[in-house]
């Protein structure tokens, strides 16, 4: 909780010092401590360090679709569209991964990238005429993106997926 209400020197400070300490603990646990200490530094405005416990965690090969996204958001922000088309290339399944997909491909002029946009499209089309509640969440902040994304000619720093995570939590 510190580490997003005004306290997130002591809160990275802590958790670093937690995981050095348990250099044992289990892959998972690693993955999600290494992940948060990854999006504290970048609020910290640390971006080196963010992308070594990104890389640390990536290196624990466990799959995760949180950490993809999360690091994808920071390659975003630092415009590195091609390194997120490289990580996310074989992740269009999951929509979080899939929205991300088309930012980097619109970013780099890939013809892929209408496909992607359309993909996005069509899933929340679909679920919005079945009633499904599952991409209701999702939908509202990605549905504004997406016209952005195909209005403009890639993602900027205040346009990435990150931007909007409040409307993504309401």
């Amino acid at each position: 909780m510190d580490a997003t209400t005004g306290k997130a020197r002591g809160a990275y400070d802590r958790l670093d010092a937690a995981v050095q300490r348990r250099p044992d603990a289990s892959r998972e646990s690693r993955l999600w401590n290494l992940t948060r200490l990854a999006e504290m530094a970048r609020r910290l405005g640390q971006p080196i360090v963010a992308e070594k416990h990104f890389r640390d965690a990536l290196a624990l090969g466990v799959t995760d679709n949180f950490l993809l996204a999360a690091y994808s958001d920071f390659l975003l922000d630092e415009n590195r569209p091609g390194e997120v088309a490289a990580l996310l290339k074989d992740w269009a399944r999951s929509d979080t991964l899939l929205l991300r997909l088309a930012y980097a491909e619109k970013a780099l002029n890939r013809p892929t990238a209408a496909q992607r946009i359309q993909a996005l499209d069509d899933r929340f089309s679909e679920a919005e005429a079945s009633n499904c509640t599952c991409r209701r969440r999702p939908a509202s902040g990605c549905i504004s993106r997406m016209t952005r994304l195909v209005r403009s000619s890639g993602p900027r720093k205040t346009g990435s997926p990150n931007a909007n995570r409040e409307t993504q939590r309401s």
